[in-house]
Protein backbone atom coordinates (compact mmCIF):
# COMPACT_ATOMS: atom_id res chain seq x y z
CA UNK A 1 0.00 0.00 0.00
CA UNK A 2 2.98 2.58 0.89
CA UNK A 3 4.64 1.39 -2.32
CA UNK A 4 1.11 2.27 -4.35
CA UNK A 5 0.92 5.89 -2.60
CA UNK A 6 4.59 6.56 -3.22
CA UNK A 7 3.95 6.09 -6.90
CA UNK A 8 1.01 8.47 -7.42
CA UNK A 9 2.75 10.49 -5.31
CA UNK A 10 5.82 10.65 -7.58
CA UNK A 11 3.04 10.30 -11.20
CA UNK A 12 1.79 13.68 -9.68
CA UNK A 13 4.80 15.19 -9.02
CA UNK A 14 5.94 14.50 -12.86
CA UNK A 15 2.48 15.67 -13.97
CA UNK A 16 3.07 18.69 -12.35
CA UNK A 17 6.56 18.91 -13.32
CA UNK A 18 5.70 18.08 -16.89
CA UNK A 19 2.97 21.03 -16.89
CA UNK A 20 4.91 23.84 -15.43
CA UNK A 21 7.22 22.89 -17.83
CA UNK A 22 4.38 23.42 -20.90
CA UNK A 23 3.30 26.26 -19.05
CA UNK A 24 6.37 28.24 -18.96
CA UNK A 25 7.60 27.15 -22.10
CA UNK A 26 8.14 29.31 -25.59
CA UNK A 27 4.76 30.64 -26.77
CA UNK A 28 4.78 29.23 -30.23
CA UNK A 29 3.03 26.42 -31.63
CA UNK A 30 3.20 23.22 -30.01
CA UNK A 31 0.48 20.11 -29.42
CA UNK A 32 0.83 19.86 -33.41
CA UNK A 33 -1.05 16.69 -34.60
CA UNK A 34 -2.64 15.32 -37.86
CA UNK A 35 -6.24 13.37 -38.78
CA UNK A 36 -7.52 12.06 -42.03
CA UNK A 37 -10.99 13.86 -42.89
CA UNK A 38 -12.24 11.43 -45.12
CA UNK A 39 -10.63 12.97 -48.35
CA UNK A 40 -7.77 11.38 -49.98
CA UNK A 41 -6.71 14.84 -50.91
CA UNK A 42 -6.79 16.11 -47.84
CA UNK A 43 -5.18 16.03 -44.40
CA UNK A 44 -6.38 18.10 -41.29
CA UNK A 45 -3.72 19.21 -38.38
CA UNK A 46 -4.28 21.02 -35.32
CA UNK A 47 -1.93 23.07 -32.45
CA UNK A 48 -1.93 25.29 -29.91
CA UNK A 49 -0.69 28.31 -28.87
CA UNK A 50 -0.96 30.29 -25.72
CA UNK A 51 -1.55 33.51 -27.16
CA UNK A 52 -4.12 34.59 -29.74
CA UNK A 53 -2.60 33.91 -33.28
CA UNK A 54 -3.34 36.83 -35.72
CA UNK A 55 -2.89 35.18 -38.83
CA UNK A 56 -2.58 31.40 -38.03
CA UNK A 57 -1.52 29.35 -41.46
CA UNK A 58 -0.23 26.46 -42.18
CA UNK A 59 2.05 26.31 -45.03
CA UNK A 60 2.86 23.02 -47.33
CA UNK A 61 4.03 21.59 -50.86
CA UNK A 62 6.08 18.85 -52.35
CA UNK A 63 9.57 19.51 -50.93
CA UNK A 64 10.93 22.00 -47.94
CA UNK A 65 10.19 25.08 -49.69
CA UNK A 66 6.58 24.66 -49.18
CA UNK A 67 4.53 26.45 -51.80
CA UNK A 68 0.82 26.09 -50.51
CA UNK A 69 -0.75 27.82 -47.98
CA UNK A 70 -4.02 26.50 -45.78
CA UNK A 71 -5.80 29.28 -43.58
CA UNK A 72 -6.08 27.98 -39.84
CA UNK A 73 -9.39 28.50 -37.97
CA UNK A 74 -8.79 29.46 -34.53
CA UNK A 75 -10.89 28.27 -31.33
CA UNK A 76 -10.60 28.24 -27.40
CA UNK A 77 -12.69 26.57 -24.12
CA UNK A 78 -12.77 27.20 -20.70
CA UNK A 79 -13.82 23.92 -19.17
CA UNK A 80 -11.57 22.70 -16.80
CA UNK A 81 -9.24 26.12 -16.06
CA UNK A 82 -7.91 25.70 -19.80
CA UNK A 83 -6.87 28.93 -21.80
CA UNK A 84 -4.92 28.06 -25.09
CA UNK A 85 -5.80 28.84 -28.48
CA UNK A 86 -6.77 25.55 -30.72
CA UNK A 87 -5.88 26.30 -34.64
CA UNK A 88 -7.21 23.59 -37.03
CA UNK A 89 -6.51 23.94 -41.18
CA UNK A 90 -7.04 21.33 -43.49
CA UNK A 91 -4.29 20.86 -46.37
CA UNK A 92 -6.30 20.25 -49.64
CA UNK A 93 -5.67 19.00 -53.46
CA UNK A 94 -2.79 16.28 -52.07
CA UNK A 95 -1.94 13.99 -54.68
CA UNK A 96 -2.55 10.47 -52.91
CA UNK A 97 0.16 8.33 -51.67
CA UNK A 98 2.64 11.28 -51.67
CA UNK A 99 5.09 12.72 -49.39
CA UNK A 100 4.62 16.29 -48.25
CA UNK A 101 5.78 18.98 -46.21
CA UNK A 102 4.56 21.17 -44.21
CA UNK A 103 5.47 23.88 -41.38
CA UNK A 104 2.79 25.76 -39.04
CA UNK A 105 3.54 29.67 -39.42
CA UNK A 106 5.44 31.36 -36.56
CA UNK A 107 7.45 28.42 -35.43
CA UNK A 108 7.27 25.72 -35.84
CA UNK A 109 9.79 22.76 -37.55
CA UNK A 110 8.73 21.28 -40.88
CA UNK A 111 7.29 18.29 -40.65
CA UNK A 112 6.63 15.25 -43.32
CA UNK A 113 3.76 12.90 -44.16
CA UNK A 114 2.25 11.04 -45.89
CA UNK A 115 -1.31 11.67 -48.34
CA UNK A 116 -3.76 9.43 -47.92
CA UNK A 117 -4.07 6.30 -50.65
CA UNK A 118 -6.45 7.34 -53.32
CA UNK A 119 -9.59 5.83 -53.72
CA UNK A 120 -8.70 3.56 -56.77
CA UNK A 121 -5.36 2.99 -55.66
CA UNK A 122 -5.18 -0.22 -53.47
CA UNK A 123 -1.89 -0.79 -51.61
CA UNK A 124 -0.89 -2.63 -48.69
CA UNK A 125 -2.26 -0.80 -45.27
CA UNK A 126 -0.27 -0.50 -41.81
CA UNK A 127 -2.30 0.86 -38.83
CA UNK A 128 -0.91 1.33 -35.02
CA UNK A 129 -3.56 0.64 -31.63
CA UNK A 130 -3.67 1.00 -28.99
CA UNK A 131 -5.98 2.66 -25.71
CA UNK A 132 -5.80 3.81 -22.55
CA UNK A 133 -2.02 6.43 -22.11
CA UNK A 134 -1.96 9.06 -19.76
CA UNK A 135 1.08 11.09 -19.82
CA UNK A 136 4.41 10.02 -19.74
CA UNK A 137 4.35 10.41 -16.21
CA UNK A 138 1.94 6.93 -16.32
CA UNK A 139 4.83 4.11 -16.39
CA UNK A 140 3.97 2.56 -20.07
CA UNK A 141 2.97 5.12 -21.98
CA UNK A 142 6.58 6.72 -22.77
CA UNK A 143 7.43 2.94 -23.96
CA UNK A 144 4.63 3.05 -26.68
CA UNK A 145 4.98 6.51 -27.53
CA UNK A 146 8.78 6.30 -28.43
CA UNK A 147 8.27 3.19 -30.47
CA UNK A 148 5.18 4.29 -32.53
CA UNK A 149 7.75 7.22 -32.78
CA UNK A 150 10.44 5.27 -34.36
CA UNK A 151 8.04 3.51 -37.08
CA UNK A 152 7.81 7.28 -38.88
CA UNK A 153 10.86 6.41 -40.67
CA UNK A 154 10.08 3.09 -41.35
CA UNK A 155 10.05 1.45 -44.95
CA UNK A 156 6.76 1.72 -44.55
CA UNK A 157 5.14 4.16 -41.79
CA UNK A 158 1.39 3.52 -40.48
CA UNK A 159 -1.10 5.06 -42.49
CA UNK A 160 -3.12 6.24 -39.25
CA UNK A 161 -2.23 5.68 -35.23
CA UNK A 162 -5.39 4.20 -34.16
CA UNK A 163 -6.43 5.33 -30.77
CA UNK A 164 -9.24 3.82 -28.93
CA UNK A 165 -10.24 6.29 -25.83
CA UNK A 166 -9.08 7.19 -22.25
CA UNK A 167 -6.57 9.24 -24.02
CA UNK A 168 -4.96 11.59 -21.55
CA UNK A 169 -6.33 10.75 -17.98
CA UNK A 170 -7.03 14.49 -17.27
CA UNK A 171 -9.22 13.82 -13.80
CA UNK A 172 -10.55 16.87 -14.00
CA UNK A 173 -7.40 19.36 -15.04
CA UNK A 174 -7.69 20.35 -18.27
CA UNK A 175 -3.71 20.95 -18.54
CA UNK A 176 -2.82 17.33 -18.80
CA UNK A 177 -4.28 17.00 -22.34
CA UNK A 178 -1.42 19.98 -23.48
CA UNK A 179 1.26 17.36 -21.79
CA UNK A 180 -0.41 14.36 -23.78
CA UNK A 181 -0.41 16.21 -27.49
CA UNK A 182 3.08 17.44 -26.73
CA UNK A 183 4.13 13.83 -25.86
CA UNK A 184 2.69 12.04 -28.88
CA UNK A 185 3.69 15.02 -31.51
CA UNK A 186 7.13 13.35 -32.25
CA UNK A 187 4.80 10.72 -34.05
CA UNK A 188 1.36 12.70 -34.85
CA UNK A 189 3.27 15.60 -36.46
CA UNK A 190 3.69 12.67 -39.31
CA UNK A 191 0.87 10.53 -38.91
CA UNK A 192 -2.55 10.69 -38.71
CA UNK A 193 -4.01 10.38 -35.16
CA UNK A 194 -7.36 8.70 -35.39
CA UNK A 195 -9.40 8.61 -31.97
CA UNK A 196 -12.68 7.21 -29.91
CA UNK A 197 -13.82 8.34 -26.92
CA UNK A 198 -12.76 6.68 -23.27
CA UNK A 199 -14.81 7.09 -20.32
CA UNK A 200 -11.50 8.76 -18.83
CA UNK A 201 -11.97 11.57 -21.59
CA UNK A 202 -15.51 12.69 -19.99
CA UNK A 203 -14.52 15.27 -17.88
CA UNK A 204 -16.73 18.66 -18.41
CA UNK A 205 -18.89 16.14 -20.90
CA UNK A 206 -16.24 15.24 -22.93
CA UNK A 207 -15.70 18.63 -23.86
CA UNK A 208 -11.41 18.01 -24.02
CA UNK A 209 -11.63 15.58 -25.85
CA UNK A 210 -13.91 16.92 -28.75
CA UNK A 211 -12.35 20.38 -28.75
CA UNK A 212 -8.94 18.83 -28.91
CA UNK A 213 -9.53 16.23 -32.46
CA UNK A 214 -10.54 16.85 -35.52
CA UNK A 215 -11.97 13.88 -36.99
CA UNK A 216 -14.05 12.98 -40.17
CA UNK A 217 -17.15 14.72 -41.15
CA UNK A 218 -16.07 18.03 -39.02
CA UNK A 219 -15.89 20.81 -41.09
CA UNK A 220 -12.74 23.20 -40.05
CA UNK A 221 -14.92 26.08 -38.29
CA UNK A 222 -16.75 22.99 -36.41
CA UNK A 223 -15.13 23.12 -32.95
CA UNK A 224 -16.19 19.90 -31.48
CA UNK A 225 -15.21 16.28 -32.81
CA UNK A 226 -17.97 13.91 -33.78
CA UNK A 227 -18.81 11.29 -31.17
CA UNK A 228 -18.39 8.62 -34.15
CA UNK A 229 -17.38 8.59 -37.95
CA UNK A 230 -15.78 6.20 -40.46
CA UNK A 231 -13.26 6.65 -43.25
CA UNK A 232 -11.57 4.41 -45.95
CA UNK A 233 -8.18 3.64 -45.97
CA UNK A 234 -6.85 1.19 -49.15
CA UNK A 235 -8.38 -2.33 -48.28
CA UNK A 236 -10.07 -1.57 -44.98
CA UNK A 237 -13.17 0.39 -44.10
CA UNK A 238 -12.39 1.93 -40.45
CA UNK A 239 -15.35 2.74 -37.70
CA UNK A 240 -14.85 4.41 -34.68
CA UNK A 241 -17.67 4.47 -32.56
CA UNK A 242 -19.31 5.82 -28.78
CA UNK A 243 -19.19 3.48 -26.08
CA UNK A 244 -19.78 6.00 -23.42
CA UNK A 245 -23.30 6.44 -23.55
CA UNK A 246 -23.41 8.95 -21.05
CA UNK A 247 -23.56 11.90 -24.10
CA UNK A 248 -26.92 10.50 -25.10
CA UNK A 249 -29.30 9.83 -22.79
CA UNK A 250 -27.61 6.44 -21.39
CA UNK A 251 -28.85 4.90 -24.51
CA UNK A 252 -26.19 5.27 -27.04
CA UNK A 253 -25.68 2.60 -28.48
CA UNK A 254 -29.16 0.76 -28.60
CA UNK A 255 -31.32 0.13 -30.88
CA UNK A 256 -33.28 3.52 -31.89
CA UNK A 257 -30.66 5.73 -30.56
CA UNK A 258 -29.04 7.83 -33.37
CA UNK A 259 -26.19 6.68 -33.09
CA UNK A 260 -27.49 2.82 -34.00
CA UNK A 261 -29.32 3.82 -37.04
CA UNK A 262 -25.86 5.81 -38.48
CA UNK A 263 -23.93 2.94 -37.41
CA UNK A 264 -26.38 0.10 -39.24
CA UNK A 265 -26.05 2.60 -42.79
CA UNK A 266 -22.61 2.98 -42.10
CA UNK A 267 -21.47 -1.11 -41.70
CA UNK A 268 -24.37 -1.81 -44.80
CA UNK A 269 -22.71 0.73 -47.09
CA UNK A 270 -19.37 -0.92 -46.14
CA UNK A 271 -20.54 -4.52 -46.35
CA UNK A 272 -22.05 -3.63 -50.14
CA UNK A 273 -18.50 -2.71 -51.62
CA UNK A 274 -16.68 -6.11 -50.32
CA UNK A 275 -15.40 -6.64 -53.45
CA UNK A 276 -13.06 -3.92 -53.68
CA UNK A 277 -12.44 -2.91 -49.99
CA UNK A 278 -13.01 -6.29 -48.13
CA UNK A 279 -12.16 -5.64 -44.24
CA UNK A 280 -14.04 -3.93 -42.10
CA UNK A 281 -12.91 -2.62 -38.97
CA UNK A 282 -14.78 -0.62 -35.89
CA UNK A 283 -13.32 0.48 -32.92
CA UNK A 284 -14.72 1.67 -29.82
CA UNK A 285 -13.47 2.04 -26.31
CA UNK A 286 -15.14 -0.64 -24.37
CA UNK A 287 -14.27 -4.80 -25.17
CA UNK A 288 -17.54 -6.82 -25.72
CA UNK A 289 -14.97 -9.89 -24.42
CA UNK A 290 -12.48 -10.07 -21.87
CA UNK A 291 -11.99 -12.15 -19.12
CA UNK A 292 -9.73 -9.99 -16.77
CA UNK A 293 -10.67 -10.33 -12.88
CA UNK A 294 -12.92 -6.27 -14.02
CA UNK A 295 -16.37 -8.31 -12.79
CA UNK A 296 -18.37 -5.51 -14.17
CA UNK A 297 -16.73 -4.94 -17.47
CA UNK A 298 -16.58 -8.17 -18.71
CA UNK A 299 -19.31 -9.78 -16.69
CA UNK A 300 -22.13 -6.99 -17.06
CA UNK A 301 -21.36 -4.35 -19.36
CA UNK A 302 -19.63 -6.94 -22.60
CA UNK A 303 -22.41 -9.30 -22.11
CA UNK A 304 -25.32 -6.89 -21.95
CA UNK A 305 -23.35 -4.48 -25.38
CA UNK A 306 -23.50 -7.41 -27.26
CA UNK A 307 -27.12 -7.87 -27.04
CA UNK A 308 -27.10 -4.64 -28.88
CA UNK A 309 -24.23 -4.88 -31.46
CA UNK A 310 -24.14 -8.46 -32.08
CA UNK A 311 -26.37 -8.64 -34.37
CA UNK A 312 -24.88 -5.93 -36.59
CA UNK A 313 -21.71 -6.99 -36.56
CA UNK A 314 -22.93 -10.70 -37.67
CA UNK A 315 -25.01 -9.11 -40.41
CA UNK A 316 -22.67 -7.15 -41.83
CA UNK A 317 -19.76 -9.56 -41.34
CA UNK A 318 -17.06 -7.18 -39.16
CA UNK A 319 -13.86 -8.30 -39.06
CA UNK A 320 -12.28 -6.62 -36.50
CA UNK A 321 -13.38 -5.15 -32.70
CA UNK A 322 -10.76 -3.12 -31.86
CA UNK A 323 -11.06 -2.26 -28.06
CA UNK A 324 -9.58 -1.41 -24.85
CA UNK A 325 -10.59 -0.42 -21.50
CA UNK A 326 -9.34 -3.16 -19.33
CA UNK A 327 -5.61 -2.82 -19.28
CA UNK A 328 -4.08 -5.86 -20.72
CA UNK A 329 -4.24 -7.27 -24.05
CA UNK A 330 -6.56 -9.85 -25.11
CA UNK A 331 -7.72 -11.20 -28.42
CA UNK A 332 -10.49 -14.13 -29.05
CA UNK A 333 -11.32 -16.61 -32.02
CA UNK A 334 -13.52 -15.61 -34.33
CA UNK A 335 -17.01 -15.34 -31.56
CA UNK A 336 -20.58 -14.59 -31.50
CA UNK A 337 -23.00 -14.56 -28.81
CA UNK A 338 -20.81 -16.20 -26.47
CA UNK A 339 -19.54 -18.69 -28.22
CA UNK A 340 -16.07 -19.38 -30.46
CA UNK A 341 -17.16 -20.36 -34.48
CA UNK A 342 -13.78 -21.65 -34.72
CA UNK A 343 -10.46 -21.93 -33.88
CA UNK A 344 -9.29 -20.83 -37.56
CA UNK A 345 -9.20 -17.22 -38.61
CA UNK A 346 -9.55 -18.17 -42.35
CA UNK A 347 -12.94 -17.17 -44.11
CA UNK A 348 -14.17 -16.52 -40.13
CA UNK A 349 -17.61 -16.71 -39.56
CA UNK A 350 -17.40 -13.95 -37.10
CA UNK A 351 -16.04 -11.49 -35.46
CA UNK A 352 -12.86 -11.43 -34.22
CA UNK A 353 -12.02 -9.20 -31.17
CA UNK A 354 -8.52 -7.58 -30.02
CA UNK A 355 -8.68 -5.66 -26.65
CA UNK A 356 -5.20 -3.36 -26.70
CA UNK A 357 -6.10 -1.63 -23.52
CA UNK A 358 -1.99 -1.35 -22.82
CA UNK A 359 -1.34 1.80 -23.80
CA UNK A 360 0.05 3.02 -20.53
CA UNK A 361 -1.92 3.68 -17.65
CA UNK A 362 -0.75 0.78 -15.42
CA UNK A 363 -1.80 -2.56 -15.98
CA UNK A 364 -4.41 -5.19 -15.35
CA UNK A 365 -2.97 -7.54 -12.03
CA UNK A 366 -5.13 -10.67 -12.80
CA UNK A 367 -7.30 -12.82 -14.84
CA UNK A 368 -10.48 -14.69 -14.52
CA UNK A 369 -10.77 -18.41 -15.76
CA UNK A 370 -10.31 -18.20 -19.60
CA UNK A 371 -13.11 -18.67 -21.31
CA UNK A 372 -12.90 -21.08 -25.02
CA UNK A 373 -13.55 -18.31 -26.66
CA UNK A 374 -10.44 -16.33 -25.55
CA UNK A 375 -7.23 -17.16 -27.72
CA UNK A 376 -4.76 -15.52 -26.04
CA UNK A 377 -4.01 -13.06 -22.78
CA UNK A 378 -1.12 -11.08 -21.93
CA UNK A 379 -0.03 -8.41 -19.63
CA UNK A 380 1.93 -5.92 -20.52
CA UNK A 381 2.58 -2.58 -22.45
CA UNK A 382 2.39 -2.64 -25.95
CA UNK A 383 0.69 -1.65 -28.99
CA UNK A 384 -1.20 -3.93 -31.92
CA UNK A 385 0.31 -3.08 -35.45
CA UNK A 386 -2.20 -4.00 -38.08
CA UNK A 387 -0.93 -5.12 -41.96
CA UNK A 388 -3.74 -5.78 -44.54
CA UNK A 389 -3.88 -6.20 -47.84
CA UNK A 390 -7.02 -7.37 -50.37
CA UNK A 391 -6.56 -11.26 -48.91
CA UNK A 392 -5.42 -10.68 -45.54
CA UNK A 393 -4.98 -9.24 -42.56
CA UNK A 394 -2.43 -9.74 -40.11
CA UNK A 395 -2.44 -8.55 -36.35
CA UNK A 396 0.60 -8.62 -33.86
CA UNK A 397 1.04 -7.18 -30.51
CA UNK A 398 4.22 -5.34 -30.41
CA UNK A 399 5.06 -5.41 -26.20
CA UNK A 400 7.03 -2.83 -25.88
CA UNK A 401 8.08 -3.67 -22.02
CA UNK A 402 6.56 -4.60 -18.51
CA UNK A 403 6.11 -2.29 -15.38
CA UNK A 404 7.65 0.22 -17.08
CA UNK A 405 10.93 -1.09 -18.11
CA UNK A 406 12.28 -2.11 -21.90
CA UNK A 407 14.45 -4.90 -20.09
CA UNK A 408 12.57 -7.53 -22.07
CA UNK A 409 13.10 -5.21 -25.46
CA UNK A 410 10.66 -4.62 -27.88
CA UNK A 411 8.90 -7.74 -29.47
CA UNK A 412 5.80 -9.28 -31.10
CA UNK A 413 4.53 -11.75 -28.26
CA UNK A 414 1.16 -12.48 -30.32
CA UNK A 415 0.22 -12.64 -33.54
CA UNK A 416 -2.46 -13.56 -35.47
CA UNK A 417 -3.53 -13.87 -39.88
CA UNK A 418 -7.40 -12.97 -40.90
CA UNK A 419 -7.67 -14.49 -44.58
CA UNK A 420 -10.31 -14.44 -47.36
CA UNK A 421 -9.92 -17.08 -49.54
CA UNK A 422 -13.19 -16.25 -51.30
Amino acid sequence: EMSVKWTEMLRNILLVLGLVVLVMGEQGPEQIHLALTGDPSEMSVMWVTQEAPEAPVVDYGLDTSLGMSAVASSHTYSEGGWSGFIQTAVMTNLKPGTAYFYKVKDGSDIFRFMSAPAESDFPDVSLVTFADVGTDSYPGAPLNDHYVASLVNASMPPHAVLLQGDIAYDKGNDSTWDAFFQQVQPFAAHVPLMTAPGNEDHAYNFSSYRNRVFMPTQSPTETLAPWWYSFDLSFVHVVSMCTEASHDGGTGYWPNTTQYEWLEADLAKAHAQRATRPWIIVMGHRPLYCSSNDYYDCNMWGPKAREALEPLFQQYHVDLYLSGHVHSYERTYPVFNGTATSESYQDAAATVHAMVGSGGAGLTSHWSEQPEWSAKRIIAYGVGHIHANKTALRFDFVQTGQNGTVSDGVSITDTFTLIKSQ
